[in-house]
């Protein structure tokens, strides 16, 4: 499980490369680089708040899934106030469904001890791909920021 952000995408946009052995890991890695980006030091954001994002689809998407999945994250961050950093995601996928339930782990935004990044707008459908390899999955995320 990891994540890269990639720099000189855009100068509107900042992209990430996340990886997982599994959907869980993958939705996990792809949550913590957008609170990365929000946030420069994740190990200063204490776990005091626990928050479910529950997303659910009628198809086997799982490419939309998470594309909705990181929607819902930077939605409560804006409405909220909140930075997450740490995630624990249960991906169920069917050839009809797909959903995630995840526990994002956080707590409220506070600009004297959280050094802020850079506001995440959107998550963009630019060059936005998840894929299944031989080593788990990859996704490669463009943010409007």
């Amino acid at each position: 499980m990891s994540y890269k952000i990639l720099e000189d995408i855009s100068i509107a946009d900042t992209a990430f490369e996340a990886t997982g052995e599994n959907l869980n890991e993958l939705f996990e890695s792809a949550a913590m680089a957008v609170s990365s980006i929000m946030v420069r030091d994740l190990s200063k954001v204490e776990p005091k708040t626990e928050k479910k994002i529950s997303v659910k689809l009628n198809s086997g998407d799982v490419a939309s899934l998470l594309h909705l999945f990181l929607e819902d994250l930077i939605i409560e961050t804006d409405l909220n106030k909140m930075i997450f950093s740490k995630f624990k995601a249960d991906v169920n996928k069917t050839d009809n469904t797909c959903s995630v339930k995840c526990l994002a782990y956080g707590e409220k935004i506070d600009p004297k001890r959280h050094d802020l990044g850079t506001a995440v707008k959107a998550v963009t459908l630019h060059k936005f791909e998840v894929k299944q390899g031989k080593n788990g999955w990859h996704a490669f995320v463009v943010l409007d920021i």
